[in-house]
């Protein structure tokens, strides 16, 4: 009897604890502040490219129109109708990173990013104490992979078989073919040997994994096929914890290989990808205030993007980053990405 007393009161201690511990969770559920639940619903946009994605000659590339737009859209809409209703804290802008570095390849992007490894080419040994060895990379998928050699984009400090340090560049110039790469670690350690094939990690790898992911990248080459341009892109995105991403096909080279490339793209992508030589060779683009010339015309029925949208090679100009910036912002609206925002905030995200 005594027993069977002193078993039911620890029933009831057990189950006192887990009502408690539940109470406990409800209450930390429900003191979320409305920052913390958008925050969690978008973390932030992280953009992946070169050039075209830091935006480089003009002053704003796509991710600074990307970001006004977002927030004109969101917050600051959220904002104003906070400050008309309630004395609750405004929402802080939804962050846009940007890693774009100019002159990169698909295969030196996806390196950066960690999906697709950049490894050593060769053994290497590093030395015990602070000191600049030589090192050659290269992509898992094969062909050389070179960060760092037109802006860092994340890649420092890089770990190498555990050890931290500084990769650096030699080179006459970020455009040449040659160049030689340097690491350097930043403690004093033991020395350490590593064989050819060791992942070189970079700092950004892990950083934004639960960010919405923006991809536009291979102008610059870096892929042996088609084939190999897809598994790039789907190595990010599968290694991606967030499954919201946008990817941005390319606008300059050849007719037929743009439009073979934007037809792997499309069947491996769907409603995901957005073929940028769609949109600039098949629209009048009178939507965005564009007024095309005789020769914009000519050169959209060669296949070509049109020459008053850019400013140097295939570098767009600001009005052209505007135009992508609310192509990705209408792709968003209709993959229905900002759903649950709209509930969580009562704003219309159009």
């Amino acid at each position: 009897m005594k027993k069977k007393f002193i078993t039911i009161i620890i029933l009831i201690c057990m189950i006192s604890c887990l009502l408690v511990s539940l109470l406990i969770i409800k209450k930390e559920k429900e003191e979320k502040t409305i920052q913390e639940k958008l925050s969690e619903i978008i973390p932030g946009i992280v953009c992946w490219g070169d050039s075209l994605t830091e935006g480089v000659i003009v002053k704003k590339g796509y991710p600074d129109f990307l970001y006004k737009k977002l927030n004109s859209e969101i917050t600051d809409k959220y904002n104003e109708m906070l400050n008309e209703t309630s004395d609750e804290e405004s929402l802080n802008p939804i962050e846009v990173i940007n890693l774009g570095v100019g002159g990169e390849t698909s295969a030196t992007i996806a390196g950066r990013n960690g999906a697709v490894d950049m490894v050593l080419a060769k053994d290497i040994t590093i030395p015990a104490k602070r000191k600049k060895i030589k090192i050659s990379l290269v992509s898992l998928y094969g062909g050389p992979a070179q960060p760092v050699r037109a802006g860092d984009g994340g890649t420092n400090p890089v770990t190498i078989n555990g050890v931290e340090g500084v990769l650096t560049v030699k080179q006459e110039s970020a455009f040449e073919a040659d160049c030689q790469y340097y690491f350097k670690r930043s403690e004093d350690g033991d020395e350490v040997v590593c064989e050819e094939g060791t992942v070189v990690h970079t700092f950004v790898e892990d950083k934004y994994l639960d960010y919405w992911m923006i991809i536009f990248m291979g102008t610059n080459g870096g892929y042996d096929s088609v084939e190999t341009l897809v598994r790039q892109h789907k190595a990010m995105v599968d290694q991606q914890q967030s499954d919201k991403y946008i990817i941005l096909g390319m606008h300059s080279g050849k007719h037929e290989k743009l439009e073979k490339i934007d037809d792997a793209m499309k069947e491996a992508f769907g409603d995901h990808y957005i073929s940028l030589h769609d949109l600039f060779t098949e629209n009048d683009l009178s939507e965005y205030g564009v007024i095309l010339s005789e020769d914009d015309i000519q050169k959209q029925s060669e296949g070509s993007c049109p020459r008053s949208l850019l400013v140097e090679g295939c570098h767009f100009g600001e009005l052209g980053y505007e135009i992508i910036a609310e192509e990705i912002y209408k792709r968003m609206v209709s993959l229905e990405y900002f759903a649950e925002i709209e509930n969580l905030l009562n704003v219309e995200v159009n």
